[in-house]
Parts: structure tokens; C-alpha cells; sequence
């Protein structure tokens, strides 16, 4: 189960979502016998549920609310969410403390990995937490909360500040990483309607867009581009569709600018904008963008 766990979760994970890394064990047989023993268990497979174990290590707090959506999803187990860091400090705002999100998940039904068959109902424990988490959990765990003598008050408090300080940090880091993925998907909102008018009334796209170059050109213009802009490069083309003609043309040629979303948003700056030539961030495409201004019939000034 711990192998099926890590192999899901590695390939499952969206882009954005950064798996530090993850590990397992599975408990000695002295100790899963001994705590049998004082535990009084009668069905150790179901009762004991620490038999085995994994955890992942994610970048932002984020990141652990979309693996655990991933792992409450997957159909072949059952699962119980044991701990939920957000429900507890819920209860309790005002204390910082240990966070992490725990499961106990059950394979519904026999399986098979790397030769050990695994009955169903085993559960194994999943412990889902962020980097800053992990290495609070690895100072305190040990040294605070399984001291054998008595701890420091002071250690106490030190080692709560440093959670909000990381609790903090986490905060914003989560904030900064929203604000670019909002920025992203803006400039990727814009090269998904070029490459949709492209499509459609250009050529279809069979040879691979160079989505690093397309969203360059896009951010670099950003400040030319209205919100609206792909409906009104639809329009343009619409009205002139000599243009697309052109671009199915130069397509054969060995100019690969052609063969990108950004040459139907070109015609559309440089109608809109004579001066295009000296805003246009790629100095490689000249030569192209000056046929751009030659099949509109205006004059490019000197880049």
C-alpha cells in the first residue's frame, strides 16, 4: 500500500504542486508484538493502525490540501482523516503547535506489490505535512514532546513562536504563489484564444507551438493589450480574410514565426499600433513582422 501510495501521488500531482519527497516504514515485529501485548488487541490487523506507514513531504500547505483531495478520491481504499491541522486550530486560534494531516487508509481489497500480499482491512497511516512542518515536527518531536524529564517553559514558547513564524511564512509564500498563478493564467488565458483563432481560421496547429516564446512575446506586450483582446484579433482577421490566406502561404516557408499563435495577433498590433515595430520584444521575427506591415500596406519605421 505504501508503494501504491507514493507511485499515485508522484504521478497525480498537478505541475504546480511540489512533492519534496516521501517516505516509509513499516513497524519491527518486536514492536507491533509488544504493543499487542499492552494494548490487549484481539484483532491486531484491524486494531493496530500503525503497522505501516507513509509520509509526504509537500512545498506549501497548499500543496498538502490538494494531495489529500488526490488521496480521499482514490476508489480501491477507504480512508479516515485521523488529524486535520485546520480543525484544530479552529478550536484552538491562539496556540501553535505541531501541524500536520493525518489518515488512516484501508485497502478495500487484497493486493499484491513487490511479491508481499497485502490483506484488505490492513491500514496504513498517512501523514501528509510541508517542509516547514517537517522540520518543526523533527526538532520538537523528540526533544519537547517525548522528553523524559521536564521541559524549559521557555524551550516551550520558543519552539510555538517558531510555528507562527513558519505558519507566517507559509501564509505568505502560499499568497505569493496565487498571485502568480493568476498573473500565469492571464497571459496563458490570451495564447489559448490566439491558438484557438489560429486553429480555426488559420490552420490547424499540427506542428508544436512554442509556448515559451508565444507567452514572452505576450507578456512583453502586455501593456499594448486590451482585455478583450483575442475577440477583437478574431474580428480583425474576420474582416481581412486575405490575412490568414498570407499566413497558410508563409507557413511553407522557413520562417517558424508562421507556424505561431503570435503571428495573427501581429496584423492585429500593427493595425492597431504602427509603432508596433519598435515595441516588438523578438529581434529574431523582423524580417517577419516587416511582411506583416508590408501585407497591411503600411510603412515600418526603423526598429
Amino acid at each position: 500500500m505504501r508503494a501504491t501510495l507514493e507511485a499515485r501521488a508522484k504521478v497525480t500531482m498537478s505541475r504546480e504542486t511540489s512533492l519534496q519527497f516521501a517516505t516509509g516504514r513499516v513497524k519491527e515485529v518486536a514492536s507491533a508484538l509488544s504493543k499487542i501485548q499492552r494494548k490487549g488487541y484481539t484483532d491486531p490487523l484491524v486494531q493496530l493502525t500503525d503497522l505501516a506507514g507513509v509520509r509526504f513531504i509537500t512545498l506549501l500547505s497548499t500543496d498538502v490540501q490538494e494531495l489529500g483531495t488526490l488521496l480521499e478520491a482514490e476508489p480501491s481504499w477507504t480512508f479516515e482523516l485521523s488529524r486535520d491541522p485546520d480543525l484544530e486550530m479552529a478550536a484552538d486560534p491562539e496556540r501553535f503547535q505541531y501541524q500536520s494531516r493525518h489518515y488512516l487508509v484501508r485497502s478495500k481489497a487484497e493486493q499484491t506489490l513487490n511479491g508481499v500480499t497485502v490483506p484488505a482491512g490492513l491500514t496504513c497511516e498517512v501523514q501528509i505535512r510541508t517542509l516547514l512542518q517537517h522540520a518543526y515536527a523533527e526538532m520538537v518531536h523528540d526533544s519537547i514532546y517525548k522528553a523524559t524529564g521536564k521541559v524549559p517553559p521557555g524551550a516551550i514558547r520558543y519552539a510555538a513562536s517558531s510555528m507562527a513564524l513558519m505558519e507566517t511564512a507559509d501564509h505568505l509564500l502560499c499568497e505569493t504563489m496565487r498571485l502568480l498563478r493568476e498573473d500565469s493564467a492571464s497571459i496563458d488565458g490570451v495564447l489559448e484564444g490566439l491558438a484557438n483563432i489560429y486553429s480555426s481560421q488559420v490552420h490547424s496547429l499540427d506542428e508544436p507551438v512554442d509556448v515559451q516564446l508565444n507567452r514572452f512575446v505576450i507578456e512583453e506586450l502586455r501593456s499594448e493589450l486590451p482585455a478583450d483582446v483575442t475577440r477583437k484579433v478574431s474580428s480583425f482577421l474576420s474582416e481581412n480574410d486575405y490575412l490568414a490566406q498570407n499566413i497558410r502561404n508563409y507557413r511553407h516557408s522557413a520562417d517558424p514565426f508562421w507556424l505561431q499563435p503570435i503571428s495573427v495577433l501581429a496584423y492585429w498590433l500593427v493595425h492597431h499600433d504602427r509603432d508596433t515595430a519598435n515595441k516588438w520584444p523578438l529581434a529574431l521575427s523582423m524580417e517577419a513582422l516587416q511582411q506583416v506591415y508590408s501585407d497591411l500596406g503600411i510603412s515600418m519605421h526603423p526598429h
